[in-house]
C-alpha cells in the first residue's frame, strides 16, 4: 500500500514539475504559413518566392537556393497534378495573435513582386493558409 502511495505522489509531482514545460513548448511553437499553389494555364512566373513583407528574412526557401523553381514543382509530380505545397516559419512571437502582415510573392528573375496578400495571424496554434492560384492570378 504504500508503494502505491509513494508511487501516486511521485506521480503527481512529475506531473506538476513537468507541466511548466510543456506549457514553455507549447508556447516556442514556430508560426506557419502553408502555401499552395495551382497552376494555371497563363503563368508566366517560373521562379518564385514567397515571403513576409513586414519580416523579409522570412520567406520559402528551399535548401538549394532562395527561389522555387514552379516549372519543376509543377510537373515533377507523378501523377501530375497541378498543386504544389510549402511553407514558411516563423519564431513564435515574431508575429503576434491579431497581428496582420503580408505575404509577398516575388518573381526572382525579374526582381520584382508581384502581389502581397493580407493575412492575420487569427490562432497562434493553427496554420495560416496562402492559395495562389495562376488561373486567379492579379
Amino acid at each position: 500500500m504504500l508503494s502505491v502511495i509513494a508511487s501516486s505522489v511521485f506521480c503527481s509531482s512529475y506531473i506538476a514539475a513537468a507541466q511548466p514545460y510543456l506549457a514553455a513548448q507549447k508556447e516556442d511553437t514556430p508560426f506557419k504559413i502553408e502555401i499552395t499553389f495551382i497552376e494555371g494555364r497563363n503563368r508566366n512566373v517560373s521562379d518564385a518566392r514567397v515571403y513576409i513583407q513586414e519580416y523579409p528574412q522570412y520567406g520559402t526557401n528551399p535548401p538549394d537556393g532562395s527561389y522555387i523553381d514552379l516549372n519543376d514543382a509543377f510537373y515533377n509530380d507523378d501523377p501530375y497534378t497541378g498543386i504544389w505545397k510549402d511553407e514558411i516559419t516563423i519564431p513564435s512571437d515574431t508575429i503576434q495573435v491579431g497581428e496582420e502582415f503580408h505575404a509577398c510573392l516575388e518573381d526572382m528573375n525579374k526582381r520584382i513582386t508581384l502581389a502581397c496578400h493580407e493575412m492575420e495571424n487569427a490562432d497562434k496554434q493553427r496554420a495560416e493558409k496562402l492559395t495562389i492560384d495562376f488561373n486567379n492570378f492579379p
